[in-house]
């Protein structure tokens, strides 16, 4: 399962099925980032649909998007760092993925990541215009992200 958090559309969870039917722009993954193979949904694409068909204040734009891997690593981006991310959801080697792998190309290796559990979408102006990377596991009370909700950092 996916978990989708976002303090003004509400929150969802989606089973890889679910999450990919949210849009019908499907692409080659390899069309943005070249010798990734694979099957991918465009990030802005599906978040406008899902925008849309949620409850909520759907006007309001997130600052920026927290992914949270299976493993613990995070990724805090600003959003206007996702215009060209995708979430790959079937690949050659494995079909269908049991949960997504976010990637943004042209960016820091880091904003990329597998087997993605939770997105929080984050509405907060203060944040840094830099991505920041961490583990869940590493969470501290000092950092202005953390909270004991929601994987261990602030949404």
């Amino acid at each position: 399962m996916i978990q989708i958090f976002d303090d003004h559309k509400g929150d969802e969870f989606f089973d890889i099925g679910e999450m990919i039917s949210v849009s019908t722009y499907h692409l080659d993954a390899e069309e943005r980032v070249p010798g990734l193979k694979g099957r991918a949904v465009d990030w802005d694409h599906w978040y406008k649909s899902w925008a849309a068909m949620a409850s909520g204040e759907s006007y309001l734009i997130p600052t920026h998007l927290k992914i949270i891997a299976v493993d613990g690593r995070t990724a805090v981006i600003p959003w206007d760092r996702l215009r060209d991310a995708m979430f790959v959801y079937e690949t050659p080697e494995d079909g269908t993925l049991e949960t997504i792998h976010f990637v943004v190309p042209g960016e820091d290796e880091r904003m990329n990541l597998p087997n993605v559990m939770q997105l929080n979408m984050i509405y907060n102006m203060e944040l840094s215009g830099e991505p920041e990377y961490g583990r869940v596991d590493e969470a501290n009370t000092a950092n202005p992200l953390f909270s004991e909700a929601k994987g261990g950092m602030a949404k």
